[in-house]
């Protein structure tokens, strides 16, 4: 008991820690979020039944370079045009991006929580590993 009276800080900075950094990875589990690489978005865009492709970044950041195919949609303004976005792409797979897969992943959860039926997914690395594995973007 006396190593939890001394230690009870450094335990309190280590669940803040997982908190912070963990939750929405493990929530986005829980809900269904698929991880998926530039490679596999690039494919996917390529064929037949290409996925919509939102962009969560702020505009100023979508117009400094975006994925030709995206649809600008800041995470701020996500919540409220979840269901409409949805709703003009029925049955439509979602894939969500963002500069490097942070705040996509919480788009993610946010769009899988209004459409249990489709799939989501979080493009991991976002549209900094998209540039650097040489993939087109627009402006």
């Amino acid at each position: 008991m006396t190593w939890l009276q001394t230690n009870w800080p450094l335990l309190l900075v280590l669940a803040l820690f997982s908190y912070l950094f963990l939750w929405d990875r493990l929530e986005a589990r829980w809900v269904g979020v698929e991880q998926i690489s530039v490679h596999d978005l690039a494919a996917k865009l390529a064929g037949d039944a290409p996925p919509l492709l939102v962009d969560v970044r702020s505009p100023r950041e979508f117009n400094a370079g975006h994925v030709r195919q995206a649809l600008l949609v800041p995470l701020s303004d996500l919540r409220q045009r979840a269901e409409a976005l949805l709703q003009k792409n029925p049955g439509r797979d979602v894939a969500v991006i963002c500069q490097s897969g942070n705040r996509s992943l919480k788009g993610s959860i946010i769009l899988k929580r209004h459409a249990e039926t489709i799939r989501v997914y979080n493009v991991a690395g976002g549209t900094s590993t998209w540039r650097s594995q040489g993939f087109p973007v627009g402006q």
